[in-house]
């Protein structure tokens, strides 16, 4: 019967901590996808861009010229507000017509937290995501543009806050 007790406990330790180590990958993986497409517009950055937010280890402006066909990103660390060096330039990934098109971005000047990227497919609504490595993780931020965001999208909340 102790036997018995001692085995029943550490199936109970062991599938607990087995759940425990799912949660937050499950989490962290929601909030690597859900959090930049789900702060899109809460805030306006420093630059007239969207916040996007990769669970609380970074934080990108988003600065998207329909017109020019050109994209800026902002790297921010945790806080939203204070520049963060990475070092590898984030690629866009987009969805388009003719199927998945990828997007490398260049650094500005010798500014590790600015890159940029100019390219016919940028023109008009955009819908993608972007991928930034920082610290040995990955992230994916999605973006989803459309004239309704630029428009409509911020009425109701000002950018005064």
């Amino acid at each position: 019967m102790k036997n018995f007790f001692i085995i029943l406990l550490s199936l109970a330790v062991i599938f607990s901590l087995g759940c425990d180590q799912q949660k937050p990958t499950s989490s962290k993986n929601n909030n690597e996808e859900e959090h930049g497409h789900g702060h899109h517009h809460h805030e306006a950055g420093a630059h007239g861009g969207n916040i996007l937010d990769s669970g609380g280890t970074l934080h990108v402006e988003f600065v998207h010229d329909q017109e020019a066909g050109k994209v800026s990103l902002y790297i921010l660390g945790g806080d939203g507000k204070t520049p963060q060096n990475i070092s590898s330039a984030p690629r866009i990934n987009l969805r388009t017509s003719d199927g998945p098109k990828q997007l490398k971005t260049q650094k500005v000047a010798d500014n590790a937290s600015h890159y940029e990227v100019s390219d016919s497919a940028l023109k008009g609504d955009i819908n993608g995501r972007i991928a930034i490595d920082f610290e040995g993780k990955r992230f994916n931020l999605d973006i989803e543009t459309s004239d309704d965001d630029h428009h409509d999208g911020h009425s109701g909340h000002g950018h005064d806050h």
